[in-house]
């Protein structure tokens, strides 16, 4: 199966190789990807759909798997994808930003809407770099999403010191949570792209932000505050204290 594999034969064997005569135990997709640590359902899901030549909105839909409701992390919906590819069902919803009716949640936070980077999309470039120097797939298919850096109150790597930086916006609602799709077009770029990205130690917030999705706790009274309301309350308090009272 080379990776130029014409769409539509791609589209008719996936369709036949689910069809309700084939063997339960056939609908594991031969054409995956492993899913990686913090890695979102979503990005899962684009890697594994552009493994199998299609758009991850195409994909979807042809495998039966409701995008909107993975996205929102939806239990039933993960565990067909989780089947499909070969992926362990407690790790996706363990990264799985859930939303049910107005509240959103992510390892036990609770966030808002505010919290989430909806049509933008964010990287470290030298993360990048890295998930491509250690697979042996395709570069596009190799780079995985970290849920972190889907909130905006996270601005920087704490791995590589570095600022996350914005490589798409404005992306169209029905390609929003194509992980893939929407990173393909800088992976040439990510040379200047490591280069440029400033560095910096994450601030004191995000190191406690991170700390929190991670299940630590601290003797700080912002615990008792849900994560976007300590999140929201520490930027405005350093906002006076940079600018003062407006």
């Amino acid at each position: 199966f080379g990776l130029q594999r014409p769409k539509e034969h791609c589209r008719t064997f996936l369709l036949n190789w689910m069809a309700p005569e084939v063997m339960d135990n056939a609908k594991t997709l031969p054409l995956r990807v492993s899913h990686q640590p913090d890695e979102p359902p979503t990005s899962f899901a684009s890697r594994l759909a552009w493994r199998n030549f299609m758009p991850a909105r195409f994909f979807t839909r042809d495998m039966g798997i409701d995008f909107n409701k993975l996205a929102s992390g939806c239990e039933v919906t993960i565990a067909k994808l989780a089947l499909l590819g070969a992926a362990s069902l407690e790790a996706l919803m363990k990264c799985s930003i859930r939303k049910k009716g107005s509240v959103i949640t992510l390892k036990g936070q609770v966030l808002n809407r505010n919290d989430l980077r909806r049509s933008r999309v964010h990287i470290c470039p030298r993360c990048v770099q890295e998930d491509i120097a250690g697979s042996d797939l395709p570069p596009k298919l190799a780079v995985r999403n970290r849920v972190a850096w889907a909130l905006n109150p996270i601005r920087t790597c704490p791995i590589h010191d570095a600022a996350l930086i914005e490589v798409a916006k404005d992306i169209p609602v029905h390609d929003t949570h194509d992980w893939t799709g929407n990173v393909t077009p800088v992976i040439s770029s990510l040379p200047d792209l490591v280069d440029n990205a400033p560095t910096r130690k994450p601030s004191g917030l995000e190191t406690y932000l991170m700390a929190r999705l991670d299940g630590h706790s601290s003797d700080l009274w912002l615990d008792t505050l849900e994560f976007h309301a300590a999140a929201h309350f520490v930027e405005i308090i350093g906002a006076v204290a940079a600018f003062g009272k407006k």
